[in-house]
């Protein structure tokens, strides 16, 4: 049982690559950045944190893609914790990281290869997103969950 509240990964896609039939997955992890450390810093943290927690969080998961009404992916989430356990090509991460910060460092996604040990460059994902006011932003998420909620 998941719930919006829970810690975990925040966010998990399963997709296909046109050279193989093998379905794929990214676990995806979510920070902001608040100026006081530069972007660098902000997804390195989250790839330790995905170091540390990624096996917990796929077999979180694993369990609710089991009742998937795809057969690929009820195949696939039997074995999502071996997969990214072994640094398996069919396992990815990504890190997002939402930012009021005008630059960006060119080498900020660094961290997700150095403390994952994911030399495949097709396993790591990076995605900074530039927003105006993240307080602003993160009220109106604040609100719309619990819209959802109530």
């Amino acid at each position: 049982h998941f719930s919006v509240i829970d810690h975990g990964g925040d966010g998990f896609s399963f997709y296909e690559v046109e050279e193989t039939e093998d379905l794929r997955f990214r676990l995806w992890e979510s920070k902001a950045h608040l100026g006081q450390q530069s972007v660098t810093t902000v997804v390195t943290t989250a790839a330790k944190q995905l170091r540390g927690s990624a096996s917990e969080y796929l077999a979180r998961a694993s369990k609710e893609f089991q009742l998937s009404d795809d057969p690929r992916v009820t195949k696939l989430a039997g074995t999502i914790v071996r997969l990214w356990s072994s640094r398996d090509g069919r396992s990815a991460v990504g890190i997002s990281v939402g930012t009021e910060a005008d630059t960006i460092p060119l080498r900020a996604f660094k961290g997700i290869e150095t403390q994952l040990n994911l030399s495949d460059f097709a396993q790591r994902e990076g995605l900074v997103i530039q927003i105006e006011s993240l307080a602003a932003f993160c009220e109106e998420v604040r609100a719309w969950i619990i819209k959802g909620i109530e």
